[in-house]
């Protein structure tokens, strides 16, 4: 019986590119793991003693917490052998290699230095892991250093219920960090992390968010995305049938229209104001769907060409739905507008509501038309994109703090953690 199944899985797998593929790249990653385990064990040991921290994000780019706590490391406290991991065709790339000790993505070395590093600090929860499978990264634990720190940097302040694989009975990081008391609390309160396993830092990217003068007259729109749209490979351009259901969705309706919207076209033209679009990373696949909203006014800018960070400093009003991305434009005490045309489906479809309410926390006003919006923009633009009062109070009353400090008391706490374990 057991022998007629083998065969029977075999020939489904053998027959099928998809899975002969996928079982190839868990295969491979098994050898390369045990590999390097070997050659830690018996050749590459000395690396055990030494005090290695490897950083990453997703392992195609280097623009969010993970990059900043990197560059901080490598200028500010050498004696650390810090490593980043990279793949080499990242549009990034060129600006890590400025800073020495790249690790590239799946490498032999990738799986050695992820073993026997003393700590792995990530903005993703598993980002940038030379392990495709869950059955993979079980084994790793097993194998790697036994004192390794494992810290979460995070990609965003946490507003919303997450699912409960992040949970610290399934993560157990060592570290989680965040930028506000209320985030900490709510993430202890529904996850269960001890208290000396979650502190308030700030988030290591904010210290690239210097308040300037010198924002540019640039109205961004940046839209989280929405799980029920997802391409199948979110690295690839979408096929023509995913693209022709994504143009009848509500979400992509929504858009098209805004950036068509003549009134807010012939304003921002008169008023020398530029509307740049950036879908969300994992929306990007779609970005030819929009292309031809394109003109002198609107830019549709994709992830291989623009990086969000410097959108963000140069942009002088931000429009958003429920991306997180808000906090950052919210530390630059720049005004911001929700546009949520999709609220219940979103709520039961993406996430659910966490402790941030948009309408009393939010730093921005919340509409659900298309005419309010505009409507907005304009009226902020006429009023030379000051922030209402009410809403920089709110910005104060968030943050616990608001400097250039959070890659510092970041690497201050996980070396604390570093050193006691």
């Amino acid at each position: 019986m057991y022998i007629k199944k083998f065969i029977h899985a075999f020939h489904v797998i053998i027959t099928n590119p998809t899975l002969i593929k996928q079982y190839g790249k868990q295969l491979a990653s098994c050898l390369k793991m045990w590999t390097a385990f070997f050659l830690l064990l018996f050749v590459k040991k000395r690396l055990y003693n030494r005090n290695i921290w490897i950083v990453r994000e997703k392992g195609t780019e280097a623009r969010d917490n993970g990059f900043f706590f990197y560059k901080h490391i490598r200028e500010k406290h050498p004696e650390i052998h810090a490593y980043y991991i990279i793949s080499k065709d990242s549009a990034d790339y060129s600006k890590v290699s400025q800073y020495n000790n790249i690790i590239r993505l799946n490498s032999l070395k990738h799986f050695m230095f992820s073993l026997a590093a003393k700590v792995s600090a990530s903005s993703q929860p598993y980002g940038a892991l030379p392990y495709p499978s869950v059955f993979l990264f079980s084994i790793s634990k097993s194998l790697r250093r036994k004192d390794q720190i494992v810290v979460f940097l995070q990609h965003g302040i946490i507003h919303n219920e997450l699912p409960h694989s992040y949970d610290y009975n399934k993560t157990k990081f060592d570290l989680f960090c965040c930028a506000s008391d209320r985030e900490r609390r709510f993430i202890q309160e529904i996850h269960g992390y001890p208290d000396d396993n979650i502190k308030t830092v700030g988030m290591c990217r904010f210290d690239n968010l210097i308040k300037s003068d010198k924002a540019k007259k640039v109205i961004l729109i940046m839209p989280t995305h929405r799980t029920w749209l997802h391409s199948s490979d979110t690295m690839k351009e979408a096929t023509e049938k995913e693209k022709k259901d994504f143009i009848e969705s509500v979400y992509y309706k929504a858009y098209a229209s805004l950036l068509s919207n003549d009134s807010l076209v012939s304003f921002s033209r008169r008023n020398d104001y530029k509307i740049v679009f950036y879908p969300h990373y994992a929306l990007q696949s779609y970005i030819g769907c929009f292309m031809q909203y394109e003109n002198d006014v609107v830019t549709i800018a994709d992830r291989e060409h623009y990086d969000v960070q410097k959108l963000l400093v140069d942009s002088a009003i931000l429009v958003t739905d429920y991306s997180s991305v808000f906090f950052d434009f919210a530390y630059m005490e720049k005004p911001i507008v929700y546009y949520q045309f999709d609220k219940e489906q979103f709520r039961k479809n993406h996430f659910k509501q966490g402790y941030f309410d948009y309408i009393t926390d939010g730093f921005g006003p919340v509409y659900e038309s298309e005419k309010e919006i505009v409507n907005e923009i304009k009226i902020i633009v006429e009023n030379q994109c000051v922030m209402n009062d009410i809403y920089y109070k709110r910005i104060k009353g968030f943050f616990r703090f608001h400097d250039t400090n959070n890659c510092s008391r970041t690497f201050d706490e996980v070396y604390r953690k570093a050193i006691s374990k």
